[in-house]
């Protein structure tokens, strides 16, 4: 590898602990809980741009290992603040929590917790007498995260004393989930010719989960059913464990072809990164506290326009229902012995475990590039999928409301004296709002409507 780079891997140790230390901080949901890009110039064009080899850098290697093959050498590192704005509104019960009901209280709720940095960083290095690059790059790929508090909900329910009325969102007191995720990966990539390029990044992920304000969702639970329990005790792993951690491994492939003087195809393929089991939420999550990463698998197109203008289309596909803790529907609770039932793996931690119900994604998305010369180079995007949620799953999802389905976005770079350049994207995720019945009180309604904005900032030292 070529020495002399201005940041000496120290340093570069120094400003990973600091990203560490933010990313346990962060949430994104906007695909579903993936992020609709990762890196200030994919941001700037909606996630568009996995076929651009122009002004590629290492953080581009997250959309498409091959992509590294054209980074220039250096440090580049970004932090983006990030502000999902999520409610919901049960409608009113016929029920009241009667009959077996499980009933929300009506009205309006606002979740807390509405701002969340983003950081990344990356390096590249050229290898000597080679065409091949090796790439580091670590940032966050998803996440949820909710804070209903209890003095703005209540449930109604019959908990063994008689109906009666319960602080917070499921009876609990303060309610929410949060989860966080971060990845490091070293990408080796190259060309082929004039017009091939691979590449490819093994992957190492963690992810950090807690839940609160789940307590009395208990007697759904598998464990019971399982597991010799004393007369009265619920399962311990479900709620208020405070943060658990798992980690896990995957990779990342990605190709790009010069197809003529003007056109570049590309396609890339993220693995499932498979992760050890949450344990203290084994009681949770379906197949004992498995939260797998999903898959997706991305194509894409650009077109250079003229010599100043390119335009890109990507097509992205995530593969939600190959996680049992994402995909299995809630109401599936309905089959555990607990609600009448006869199948003991329904319960909440079981192999069929109730989750949250999404269904696969598949994303387009379109975007722009405009080199003015001395004034920058300036990006849009824009990009549509229907969203992941059931509408019979809107209780649980109370939980993860991700059911953003458009993208705006804006962006610019401006290269500065000494190779260096100073980024920046905006996104505008325009409200949207799916409606569908509590399948434990279907005389109730239950709303759920979510809106976000993002800035994201990063310099770049060559």
């Amino acid at each position: 590898m070529r020495t002399g780079s201005r940041v000496q891997p120290p340093k570069i140790a120094l400003v990973v602990g600091f990203c560490c230390a933010l990313v346990c901080h962060s949430a994104v949901a906007t695909n579903g809980y993936m992020s609709h890009a990762i890196g200030t110039r994919a941001k700037g064009t909606a996630g568009a741009g996995v076929a651009s080899a122009a002004g590629a850098s290492a953080i581009d290697t997250a959309n498409n290992p091959a992509l590294g093959a054209f980074a220039p050498e250096g440090l580049e590192s970004g932090i983006g603040l990030f502000s999902p704005r999520r409610s919901f509104e049960p409608g009113p019960s016929a029920m009241s929590g009667q009959s077996g009901a499980f009933s929300l209280s009506a009205g309006g709720r606002d979740s807390d917790s509405n701002y969340f940095p983003v950081p990344w960083l990356t390096k590249a290095w050229k290898l000597r007498d080679s065409d091949g690059v090796v790439g580091f790059s670590f940032y966050g790929r998803g996440g949820m995260n909710t804070d209903w508090r209890a003095a703005d909900s209540r449930a109604q329910f019959n908990a063994g004393g008689g109906t009666r009325s319960y602080a917070g969102v499921y009876g609990a007191g303060d309610a929410g989930v949060d989860l966080m995720q971060a990845i490091a990966g070293v990408t080796y990539a190259s060309r082929i010719g004039e017009r091939l390029a691979w590449g490819i990044t093994p992957q190492i992920a963690l992810q950090a989960f807690e839940a609160r304000g789940l307590g009395d969702v208990a007697p759904f639970s598998f464990a019971p059913f399982t597991r010799t329990f004393a007369q009265g005790e619920f399962p311990t792993n479900l709620s208020d464990r405070g943060h658990d951690f798992s980690w896990g491994w995957g990779a990342s492939v990605g190709l790009w072809w010069q197809a003529s003087d003007r056109l570049s195809v590309a396609a890339a393929y993220q693995s499932k990164i498979r992760m050890t089991p949450f344990d203290r939420y084994a009681d949770l999550f379906a197949e004992q506290g498995d939260f797998d990463i999903p898959a997706s698998l991305r194509f894409g197109i650009a077109y250079q326009a003229s010599d100043a203008v390119s335009l890109q289309a990507d097509v992205e596909y995530i593969d939600y229902e190959d996680i049992a803790s994402v995909a299995n529907p809630a109401r599936d609770l309905l089959r555990c012995p607990s609600a009448g039932g006869s199948d003991v793996e329904a319960c909440l931690g079981g192999d069929r475990g109730a989750g949250f119900g999404w269904k696969n994604m598949t994303v387009y998305k379109a975007g722009l590039q405009w080199q003015s010369g001395s004034f920058g180079t300036w990006r849009g995007g824009y990009s549509y999928a229907k969203q992941p949620v059931e509408e019979g799953d809107a209780l649980f999802n109370i939980l993860a409301p991700g059911v953003m389905e458009e993208h705006w976005t804006v962006g610019a770079s401006f290269e500065m004296s000494g190779g260096r350049a100073l980024s920046f994207a905006f996104m505008y995720a325009p409200s949207h709002t799916i409606r569908g019945l509590n399948f434990l009180d279907p005389t109730q309604t239950i709303e759920l409507q979510m809106h976000q904005y993002e800035l994201e900032v990063s310099y770049a030292w060559r």
